[in-house]
């Protein structure tokens, strides 16, 4: 077993501690922007390394941080800021999209089509599907421009 320090507290981790990781994340859908630092920061304490630091008003000190700002420069000369999902300085960048699983015929629908819909979050793409691969090239394309364009220190 890992002990690993999580919010201040110390977890044991076992191999049904993955299982449980898997389980829960196994049912998230449709909100990427609700999900994906809790996600990584559990994902962390499983693989036993530590979570992302806080981020600071000093960019440049930001060297493990969700949302990690970067300065896109334009063809006309302006600037845009893009923000890495998981940045670790020298190491890695994360992007992340969140899918969700392919639904169940809804047995109200089936038995009437003309029945309300009931509302799904979306996602990117339905997991498994020729979308979810479209949209994961994507999220490594996205990935790779916000390498090319950190100013030094860029991960591999």
């Amino acid at each position: 077993m890992n002990q690993v320090a999580a919010s201040g507290t110390t977890e044991q981790w076992t191999p049904g501690g993955l299982d449980a990781f898997i389980a829960r994340w196994g049912t998230s859908a449709g909100a990427e922007r609700a999900n994906y630092q809790i996600f990584l920061a559990e994902l962390c304490d499983v693989l036993g390394v530590p979570r992302p630091e806080p981020s600071v008003a000093d960019e440049a000190a930001n060297r493990y941080v969700f949302d990690k700002a970067v300065t896109f420069q334009n063809p006309d000369g302006k600037t845009s800021t893009g923000y890495i999902d998981l940045y670790r300085r020298g190491a890695f960048v994360c992007e992340m999209k969140q899918s969700v699983a392919k639904p169940d015929k809804d047995p109200l629908s089936v038995a009437d089509p003309a029945a309300p819909k009931a509302r799904r979050k979306s996602g990117t793409s339905v997991r498994g599907t020729a979308g979810w691969d479209d949209s994961t090239i994507a999220a490594r394309g996205q990935a790779e421009g916000y390498v090319r364009a950190l100013a030094d220190d860029n991960p591999p």
